[in-house]
């Protein structure tokens, strides 16, 4: 939409309803790799996965958004997505890995080889903006930026995105910060606060898990 295409009409081909979104819907994998496939086709940009960050708020993820601005150091927010990583995508993998001087968070969703590239583009990006902004007027950039796919025709992208030159043909898709980063204390942390988004994320969780229950008795009964 801000790129002038009509979003509803692209949602309806990929065979997403806009009209029934809402801040707990669930859209189905399928349709959503439809959706970035139609996003690049229209817009003719092969690294649009990068601009979701600029569209994203901290309510954009539920409570997960809150917990994270409320985390006390982005080590324990990063902890916090990878708990509540079923909150962004079913298939989603993710891990922190001590790597002695530094950390490294690494993104897989091989669980379904049809995830296109511009879905882990955005999810890579929006965690390297949201540090950027938990750490306020203090740097925070990646110390390397790595992607499993081939490299792209046009790097220029990524690096003004990642403010680094990104890897590919990685082994993973992975961010490393200095472990510095991650382990020094936030401007905008509160436990407190970071706690009680937690116990909402569990009940959403829950809610979520229940409706999955449902539609599988409903298959099989179907079957």
């Amino acid at each position: 939409a801000a790129r002038g295409l009509d979003a509803e009409a692209i949602a309806r081909r990929a065979g997403i309803d806009p009209g029934a979104l809402g801040a707990e819907a669930r859209v189905a994998r399928d349709a959503l790799n439809r959706l970035w496939g139609l996003a690049v086709e229209a817009t003719g940009d092969p690294a649009f996965g990068l601009e979701v960050p600029r569209h994203t708020s901290q309510t954009t993820f539920h409570a997960l958004g809150y917990a994270v601005l409320a985390s006390v150091t982005l080590k324990e927010a990063l902890e916090r997505m990878i708990r509540y990583r079923r909150l962004i995508g079913d298939v989603l993998r993710l891990e922190l890995i001590d790597a002695g001087d530094r950390y490294r968070f690494v993104i897989d969703v091989s669980a379904d080889p049809g995830v296109p590239h511009q879905a882990v583009d955005a999810i890579a990006s929006t965690c390297v903006r949201q540090a950027r902004l938990l750490h306020g007027s203090r740097p925070c950039e990646p110390l390397a930026v790595g992607f499993a796919r081939p490299a792209p025709a046009d790097l220029e992208p990524y690096r003004r995105v990642f403010r680094t030159t990104p890897r590919f043909e990685q082994d993973a898709n992975a961010l490393e910060y200095a472990r510095a980063d991650l382990e020094d204390p936030l401007p905008t942390g509160n436990a407190e606060l970071a706690r009680g988004n937690d116990e909402v994320l569990v009940r959403y969780l829950a809610r979520l898990e229940e409706s999955r229950v449902a539609a599988r008795v409903q298959q099989a009964l179907l079957d």
